[in-house]
């Protein structure tokens, strides 16, 4: 009877460092080592953070998005990126599939940034390189808009001219459309109707740059 409770023993410790052994990976990495290579190609696509069709003097600095399709570990670096049409501010790298690059436009001027990485510029973590070139193009407008002047007067905003003023209302102040000015005064006026909300409710309209 002794001598089988051994064995039991035994055989029960066996199985608990074969039970370990197996929960750690055996040895392989598992889900701690390094991803295993796959023998494809990684790819890039290449993205911005303008949402109109233009960068504008407001939005400054352009940032172009680099999202892989793998891990490229260290071989992407900035000297992989070609720019034209700006300069390059600096690379950020978020994590090893993503890297994000500033580009600072010419200020006062009308253009469009190119930004591109040649196939063979990096590589996965089983030593793949590239093999399609990746590229993204950006136009910029960072000329500052001047308000009309008249009779030596800056016009800051008019209701007559082809391009009307945008009323943003706040506090419950509603607005609408351009309307016919008062009698006794000429041209037309900017027309402010405020339903309910706050006692101080009003509107405001975005102009241009007010010169020195």
């Amino acid at each position: 009877m002794k001598q089988r409770s051994k064995k039991f023993a035994l055989s029960a410790s066996a199985l608990a460092v074969s039970v370990l052994v197996t929960a750690c990976g055996g040895g392989n990495g598992g889900d701690y080592g390094p991803a295993a290579p796959d023998g494809v190609a990684p790819t890039l696509v290449i993205d911005d953070n303008v949402t109109a069709a233009k960068a504008t003097a407001d939005e400054g600095r352009t940032t172009f998005i680099f999202t892989f399709s793998e891990s490229v570990g260290s071989s992407f670096t900035a000297s992989d990126i070609t720019v034209t049409g700006g300069t390059p501010v600096a690379l950020i790298k978020v994590n090893d599939m993503k890297y994000l690059l500033e580009v600072k436009p010419p200020e006062k001027s009308t253009g469009t940034i190119s930004v591109s990485v040649a196939a063979g510029a990096f590589a996965d973590l089983g030593g793949i390189a590239n093999v399609r070139a990746s590229s993204r193009t950006q136009d910029f407008d960072t000329v500052p808009v001047v308000p009309p002047t008249v009779g030596g007067d800056v016009v800051l905003a008019t209701f007559d001219g082809a391009s009307l003023p945008a009323f943003e209302g706040f506090n419950g102040a509603e607005t609408s459309a351009i309307a016919a000015g008062p009698a006794g005064g000429s041209g037309n006026a900017g027309k402010i109707i405020r339903l309910g909300g706050e006692v101080w409710a009003g509107a405001k309209a975005n102009v241009g740059v007010i010169p020195l």
